[in-house]
């Protein structure tokens, strides 16, 4: 289990206040080496506990960053899956890392699992 520095938890707080208030997108303005992948994992992790256990998808721009936010995810104890064509498919899980050039190409019968059209 990791413990979030008081930024990161700060980070966190501020994003889930702002999505609770608001229905405009969120932008965390983070330096390099901030522990932007545990914060990432933290809010999707509160996103799906707020939502009552809907699915919750985070976007990558590269096969590189899906793995590293997926692993960060499955490091603070919780179970999630990858869809990036370069590394594995799979919505098995209600939380869902994966790029989206992958997910462009999701085809009707698996958007349907998800309860949603891409």
């Amino acid at each position: 289990m990791i413990t979030p520095r008081f930024y990161q938890q700060e980070s966190h707080d501020l994003a889930i206040k702002w999505v609770k208030q608001n229905s405009e997108p969120c932008l965390l303005d983070l330096p390099m080496g901030a522990g932007k992948s545990i914060i990432v994992a933290m809010i999707a992790q509160t996103m799906h506990k707020l939502s009552n256990g809907k699915n919750v998808l985070c976007l990558c721009p590269n096969k590189e960053l899906t793995q590293q936010n997926y692993d960060k995810y499955i490091s603070i104890g919780e179970k999630a899956s990858i869809y990036c064509a370069s590394i594995g498919k799979s919505f098995r899980n209600p939380v869902v890392f994966g790029t989206e050039q992958s997910l462009y190409a999701v085809d009707k019968k698996e958007s349907e699992k998800l309860g949603c059209e891409f």
